[in-house]
């Protein structure tokens, strides 16, 4: 009987003979696929000859190395597909949750339009943060914030690459911190400079 030469049986299902090719007939690997089914249902005895059993081998090989292929270059279109709708929107703030947590920043999937991103570590604040590994957190040393999955956030779209396919966003509440950081300078600035 064909088989996917690369997954010799299946561990969870207890089958000695196993495809990862589906019906309904889609592409050529299906087609090949129920044709042998077809031969077996019709004569129980059918055997393959060695030649014919190569020739499954390397048709298995070759639509396996293609669909991985084409899944590529699928992923491929998709992301840029995301980055090139909200490079349109940088600067627009988003309610998102917390999708994953890494020593490097946190990566937040947007509640309305399902795009992920990442908050870099830099962007969370002036805090010093740690990453927890074992329960997969940053935790502020000094203020012991916690960012952890699952955790809702209100981001802003802040950087689009284009050319590495890369989201960054900022956390709101960092941002308008900054931003109320530098007006409380400017006027301090101006009062002094007027007082002379």
């Amino acid at each position: 009987a064909y088989y996917d030469c690369e997954n010799l049986g299946h561990y969870a299902l207890n089958f000695d003979s196993y495809t990862h090719f589906t019906s309904p007939i889609r592409r050529y690997p299906d087609l090949v696929v129920h044709r042998q089914i077809k031969r077996v249902l019709l004569d129980e005895n059918a055997q393959d000859s060695a030649a014919a059993q190569e020739r499954y081998e390397q048709t298995a090989q070759q639509a396996s190395m293609a669909e991985r292929r084409a899944e590529t270059a699928s992923r491929q279109v998709i992301q840029w597909l995301k980055c090139e709708y909200l490079s349109h929107r940088i600067g627009d703030e988003c309610q998102g949750t917390i999708t994953t947590v890494t020593e490097f920043g946190v990566f937040v999937e947007l509640d309305e339009v399902y795009i992920e991103g990442l908050i870099h570590i830099t962007a969370l604040g002036t805090d010093y943060y740690t990453f927890d590994e074992t329960n997969r957190k940053l935790i502020g040393q000094n203020t012991a914030v916690e960012f952890a999955a699952g955790q809702p956030v209100t981001v802003r779209i802040s950087r689009v690459d284009m050319e590495q396919q890369r989201i960054d966003f900022d956390l709101a509440d960092v941002v308008a911190a900054q931003r109320a950081q530098k007006q409380r300078k400017k006027r301090v600035k101006r009062h002094s400079s007027k007082s002379r």
